[in-house]
């Protein structure tokens, strides 16, 4: 009765391990998408994806992809980082990805701001003054000098030197 008992246990264990493998499916579809996110990681911006925090493996797959332009190269160059990504926990990586084009999304939000704000104190004159207002940290007399500047190069049809300069103060600042 004791074997009997011991072969229970063992077929119960057994049981117990069949249940908590993962399906073949799911399996695949976990590496699925893991090869998904390693493929919108691939499509980011050198700068930007010099920042991620992502294994020096996955790193320099991606690196070599930047530098693939054969269609099947690329293609077979993505399977080989969904392969190296799969190790990784998809939650982390894909935290990862969501804070990359975070501050992406962010960088150009700023630049559309301080486009904006630039074409705003061109065209008006009492835009630099709610600005002043609302920054009195700034220099208005400086302001003041590139607004000129930047309103004489578009009557001249010059190019818009001073523009730039007020649009990288702006950038600077926001």
């Amino acid at each position: 009765m004791r074997i009997t008992t011991d072969k229970t246990t063992m077929a119960d264990d057994f049981e117990e391990e069949k249940i908590e493998k993962p399906s073949k499916s799911s399996v695949k579809r976990a590496l699925e998408a893991m090869q998904t996110l390693g493929t919108k990681f691939a499509r980011l911006p050198e700068k930007t994806l010099a920042e991620a925090r992502l294994p020096e493996e996955v790193m320099e797959a991606l690196r070599d992809y930047a530098k693939m332009r054969s269609f099947g190269a690329q293609r077979r160059q993505l399977q080989l980082i969904g392969q190296k990504m799969a190790r990784l926990d998809y939650a982390q990586t894909l935290t990862e990805y969501e804070r990359l084009t975070k501050s992406q999304t962010q960088d150009t939000a700023k630049m559309h701001a301080a486009e904006a704000l630039r074409d705003r104190l061109i065209a008006n004159d009492n835009a630099l003054t709610e600005f002043v207002a609302a920054h009195p940290e700034v220099d208005a007399s400086d302001f003041n000098r590139l607004i000129r500047a930047a309103r004489k190069e578009a009557r001249e049809g010059k190019p818009p030197k001073s523009a730039r300069a007020l649009y990288k103060k702006l950038f600077e600042m926001l």
